[in-house]
């Protein structure tokens, strides 16, 4: 579906859109991905199966599967996951659904198994984060500001960075809490989250930077929820780095899909060959209400050997 298609369903079903589908458009969106046939459940089934399978490969066990879903109802989408997990045998395996961080929840679940594993360090245990969002009606699809495509897809986190992939050693998270009214005019408070979110997302980069002496300079990426290129102009002047340091290969395609983003665009980014053996990047997502986080990882594939 394209953009103007979705904003057009979107003002027909009475969302006071801001600007024009075309003023969206020219911030680098084009397409919005659209889920005909598959339910949440079955998304869901599709990313949760193949992660199972990997783990048991691996001779790892799943503790909890901890799952961010901002479109849909909690409770059944909970239930649903649960059924699957069950499904595939993990009787006993927890399932969480994390609130609140919006589009930001990949980072608080990533924090989340970072205090795990710091408390509680068990060889051959994984958690498993999952995150899916099916829009049921157009304005589950379009709000004020933003337009949101389906999308599903999930990742293994274990303490052990020697098994390959992707090693994360810090995690940042900020929460500044805005809260907004029901107007349909933009408000104070959104004027104001507006303004200020780049100090959010800056206060989180370097913090997380100067945790491990690192400056941008040693970062070979950052990958930025798909907010459009005009958000990430301003967060690149925030940090303190270059607009194209910010990757944007999924903008036009994919547009935003919530907590799918990141992750994502990292796994087109290695498809792709852009990052290499050894490669630190960041990760940074930002959801609206004021919650922020940044990770930093380096590409470790398995034929690498361990990370450092």
């Amino acid at each position: 579906m394209t953009v103007e298609e979705a904003v057009g369903q979107g003002l027909e079903a009475g969302v006071d859109f801001a600007g024009t589908a075309q003023q969206y458009a020219s911030k680098g969106f084009q397409y919005v991905p659209v889920e005909k046939k598959l339910g949440f459940e079955e998304m869901a089934r599709r990313v949760i199966e193949p992660a199972v399978r990997q783990a048991a490969d691996r001779s790892l066990t799943i503790s909890a599967v901890l799952l961010a879903s901002v479109t849909n109802e909690a409770s059944v989408h909970r239930q649903a996951v649960q059924r699957i997990v069950r499904e595939m045998g993990l009787i006993r395996t927890m399932v969480v659904q994390l609130g609140e961080y919006g589009c930001s929840t990949v980072h608080l679940a990533l924090h989340l198994a970072e205090r795990f594993y710091a408390s509680f360090v068990r060889e051959g245990e994984a958690i498993l984060f999952v995150t899916a969002d099916k829009a049921g009606k157009p304005s589950e699809r379009v709000n004020r500001y933003m337009v949101f495509g389906d999308g599903a897809c999930s990742a293994l986190y274990t303490p052990e960075p020697s098994l390959g992939g992707h090693a994360t050693y810090g995690v940042e998270i900020r929460a500044d809490g805005f809260v907004f009214d029901d107007s349909s005019q933009p408000s104070q408070q959104s004027r104001q989250y507006f303004s200020t979110s780049y100090l959010g997302v800056r206060h989180v980069v370097r913090t997380l930077l100067r945790r491990f002496s690192l400056d941008l300079g040693q970062i070979c990426a950052v990958y930025c929820t798909n907010l459009g290129m005009e958000q990430w102009t301003g967060i690149a002047m925030a940090i303190g780095c270059t607009p194209d340091k910010i990757y944007r290969g999924t903008l036009p395609e994919f547009g935003h899909m919530h907590n799918v983003d990141v992750l994502h665009s990292v796994a087109c980014s290695v498809q792709d060959g852009l990052l290499q053996p050894g490669d630190y990047y960041l990760t940074v997502s930002i959801g609206f209400g004021g919650y922020y986080g940044c990770a930093l990882h380096q590409y470790v594939p398995l034929e690498s050997g361990e990370a450092r």
